[in-house]
């Protein structure tokens, strides 16, 4: 009789295979869950502009809102939003408007916090310029 100790090349495999699909899930539930600071305020930048592009390019007036976990610009054929997790905060919500020559009419500047870590979009009035601090 032939007695063979160890496992074989297929059970390996079974197992291996096994074990590598179980850290995949593990792995994109740790990505998905973790958003950047830097990340969120890049995306908000990327929705101001295209607002403000829209305003002038259309010649209409165009209203953006900041909530707490989410911004939203209603545009006259599309509707842009982003939504973040919990992690990030907006302070106060906002609500920016474009003239019809991508000028913001109010002056005022977006306060957004991830535990201790802030940034600050301001907002420059007539200009229609922004930066972060």
């Amino acid at each position: 009789m032939n007695k063979s100790n160890g496992f074989t090349l297929v059970e390996t495999l079974l197992c291996l295979s096994t074990i590598i699909i179980l850290s995949s899930f593990s792995m994109k539930t740790i990505y998905v869950d973790t958003v950047s600071l830097d990340s969120v305020v890049y995306q908000i930048m990327e929705t101001i502009e295209q607002a403000k592009l829209y305003s002038v390019a259309y010649c209409q007036s165009v209203k953006i809102t900041l909530n707490k976990n989410s911004i939203s610009c209603q545009l006259e054929n599309e509707n842009i939003s982003y939504q973040w997790d919990d992690s990030i905060d907006i302070q106060d919500t906002q609500t920016i408007s474009f003239n019809q020559e991508g000028h913001i009419n109010s002056a005022t500047s977006v306060e957004i916090c991830q535990g201790s870590d802030c940034s600050s979009i301001v907002f420059h009035l007539e200009t229609g310029h922004m930066n972060v601090q």
